[in-house]
């Protein structure tokens, strides 16, 4: 049997969701049973995070903790202590981008399978929530994946492997419904939520039974999942129809929010992209032009103003900004642009 987990670094229900994913395996094996092997795909809570790592807001975070009550905040982080063992500390200090992490997990998984893509999601929440790390930094995550036993993720990092399948399996989910995490998905089932063991081992039992024939997430939504703000569900929702091949439809998505967020980062690349794939380059250079002028070191804004440029027939300037966006990150497809461009 094989687990298809969708969940996010940053967020402190799928911490606490694998956890008790850990727990239920370990009393479906001492039913006998062999142990599913669970592979992890990537979701993010917040897509608009910034790449550069900035403080959390302790004001807003104090506001999403009041949803819930003093006593189920108590009872998570004993339960976490519980699990992690003395020393443990809850002090999560970074709002960032987990594109970079998701993109770990899944070259852990290439190089080494599913026992090590675990063995790095275990570390990394473990540097986000314990010792409070900022998981934009290629050094943190290169940390976390030695202490995993992943010993060439330097390497592989900084190569921009990783970034296709993140996007393609973060569509997916879009796809099978994954609308909040954790979910754990088994067949046609699907469960969501950080639930109990009890829980998920009924689940797994389910699933391998085949009793029911319900597509997945049918049914109430559990307590304690993350849903997405009207904002944020837009933008993904968005994300999945570009890449569908429906950049229009995508940019008619993102129209109600371009004035609330228009300034946003992830929300000014994704509409850059949206121009670019639907052909109206202009416009698509326009935006991309405010990116990299707001920052400079945005490889991936650089690399598209470039093929932005290309396809105008301005070879210069598309290779002035394909050659920085090479030295800032030497990816293979970086390369290859600029390479079209003569260099």
């Amino acid at each position: 049997m094989h687990i298809n987990a969708w969940a996010d670094l940053t967020c402190p229900w799928c911490c606490l969701g694998r956890h008790r994913l850990q727990r239920a395996l370990e009393l479906w094996e001492a039913d006998g049973r062999e142990r599913p092997e669970v592979i992890w795909h990537p979701y993010q809570v917040d897509p608009m995070a910034p790449r550069i790592a900035v403080p959390r807001d302790e004001e807003a975070a104090r506001r999403r903790e009041e949803l819930h009550s003093a006593e189920t905040r108590a009872a998570f982080l004993a339960e976490l202590a519980e699990a992690e063992g003395p020393g443990f500390a809850w002090r999560p200090r970074w709002r960032v981008s987990t594109f970079d992490a998701h993109r770990l997990e899944a070259l852990a998984r290439r190089h080494g399978g599913n026992a090590l893509q675990d063995a790095v999601k275990s570390e990394l929440l473990r540097a986000h929530f314990v010792r409070g790390e900022n998981l934009g930094d290629h050094a943190v995550l290169a940390a976390a994946a030695e202490a995993a036993g992943f010993r060439h993720a330097r390497e592989a990092l900084a190569t921009g492997e990783g970034g296709a399948q993140v996007r393609a399996e973060s569509a997916r989910g879009a796809t099978v419904g994954v609308t909040a995490v954790p979910t754990f998905v088994v067949g046609r089932r699907a469960l969501a939520g950080a639930q109990d063991p009890e829980a998920i081992l009924d689940f797994l039992r389910q699933a391998a039974d085949d009793r029911r024939s319900d597509p997945p997430g049918d049914g109430a939504q559990p307590l304690g999942t993350v849903q997405a703000p009207d904002p944020v569900a837009a933008y993904r929702e968005a994300g999945r129809l570009l890449e569908a091949r429906e950049p229009l439809e995508a940019l008619r998505v993102l129209q109600p929010w371009s004035g609330e967020f228009g300034g946003d980062s992830a929300v000014l690349l994704l509409t850059a992209r949206c121009y670019f794939a639907s052909a109206q380059l202009r416009r698509a250079e326009e935006v991309l032009r405010r990116i990299v002028e707001a920052n400079p070191t945005d490889d991936y804004a650089r690399f598209m103003l470039g093929r932005c440029l290309q396809r105008q027939t301005r070879r210069e300037e598309a290779r002035v900004h394909l050659r920085i966006a090479v030295s800032l990150n030497p990816s293979p497809e970086y390369a290859d642009a600029l390479a079209r461009v003569g260099g």
